[in-house]
């Protein structure tokens, strides 16, 4: 990645950026998608003071399309089709005709057929943009792929996967999660590990989840003794945000249990605290797939099958402590490295890099759209 030379080319028309137009925020969509959001802005912002952009485009190998999708989603004030129109209409966008473009869209309801009526607003300019390699939050085309297959049959997820067909040519994942402005990175090394406070962190809401998910997110909290554990921060009480960001970044292993679909924030938060995360979720490395092509989230994480887990969540935790320091030292080192690919904002961060190699790879790949 540090060898990569690949450059690009960021569409500077003010009718495609909306950059200094008024933003009044949706209260709803906001609040739920605000991660989602600021991720966005950071790769924007990443990708436009990185050397490898060029302010020729007759210089460029791939073009940035900065249309911040999560920003129109969450606003009411920005217009979706006056950027889309200005695209379109561009003259390296007709050349190409949507080939070798990227744009980013890591909220779930914008390229996503089971939400196509939440967004007619985006819907329609889908067809337009159909060449356009979308980095998103998740791998529709994995999805879509391995429902075909018949591998979701009798799954938690069967419905919702049934419906998750590409909206684009392209596609990849880069998870959800890389970025909060109010979280710091700590980094992750092995003087981190043996002084961290807490053994795991795990702090969960009370409400239910979707597709049988809540017994999963529960069971650390309802059928675990913890005063069998080294001791933890395991609960589904509220924390204040500063009590929440300590704990987290003091603890040595951080749980990511599947959610309402097969990933949860949970995981690149774990990254971001320098924390080993504990993944308890079959389906993650399909359905949301970080960058994978530079790092597999199994070199920096603790896989634990949901099956093992829920049979006897407190003989699943109590392993932990039986992991031999070899291994620990090789999960820390990966983590420290997945801090450098993962997290847009790391001082030393391969990001752009790694996004910019996952793009071209998913550009050589061709899947129906469904529109």
């Amino acid at each position: 990645l540090e060898s990569f030379n690949h450059t690009y080319f960021i569409y500077d028309d003010s009718n495609i950026t909306q950059q200094n137009e008024y933003k009044s925020q949706k209260p709803d969509f906001y609040d739920r998608y605000c991660h989602e959001v600021q991720t966005e802005h950071i790769i924007h912002q990443e990708l436009f003071w990185h050397p490898l952009r060029v302010d020729d485009p007759n210089d460029a190998e791939l073009f940035i399309v900065p249309i911040k999708i999560g920003e129109l989603l969450t606003t009411f004030d920005l217009s979706w089709d006056k950027p889309f129109q200005a695209l379109i209409s561009h003259p390296f966008y007709k050349k190409h005709q949507g080939n070798k473009h990227i744009t980013i869209s890591l909220p779930l309801v914008t390229y996503q057929y089971f939400n196509k009526h939440n967004v007619p607003e985006f819907l329609r300019w889908l067809p337009s943009i159909s060449n356009v390699t979308a980095a998103l939050g998740y791998d529709p085309v994995a999805v879509s792929e391995a429902y075909q297959r018949g591998e979701y049959t009798g799954n938690d997820y069967e419905v919702p996967f049934s419906q998750t067909l590409p909206m684009s040519h392209h596609s990849f994942s880069i998870g959800i999660g890389n970025f909060a402005e109010d979280f710091p990175i700590t980094p992750a090394s092995i003087t981190k590990f043996q002084g961290s406070k807490h053994f795991i962190f795990y702090n969960t809401a009370s409400s239910s989840s979707f597709y049988n998910s809540t017994r999963f997110r529960h069971a650390p909290v309802l059928d675990v003794n913890l005063t069998a554990l080294p001791y933890s921060s395991i609960q589904m009480d509220p924390l204040s945000k500063e009590e929440w960001l300590s704990r987290y970044s003091d603890s040595k292993f951080c749980l990511a249990i599947r959610g309402d679909n097969p990933q949860s924030h949970a995981l690149l938060r774990s990254v971001r605290a320098g924390c080993i995360p504990v993944v308890i979720s079959d389906l993650w490395s399909q359905y949301a797939p970080c960058l994978k092509s530079s790092l597999q989230i199994e070199q920096y994480s603790i896989m634990v099958k949901k099956a093992d887990f829920i049979a006897n969540p407190q003989k699943k935790l109590l392993e932990l402590a039986e992991i031999p320091n070899s291994v620990i030292e090789e999960k820390l080192a990966y983590l420290s490295l997945a801090q450098r690919v993962l997290l847009p904002d790391h001082s030393e961060s391969l990001f752009v890099p790694a996004f910019l190699k996952e793009a071209m790879i998913a550009m050589k790949k061709t899947s129906p759209a469904f529109f």
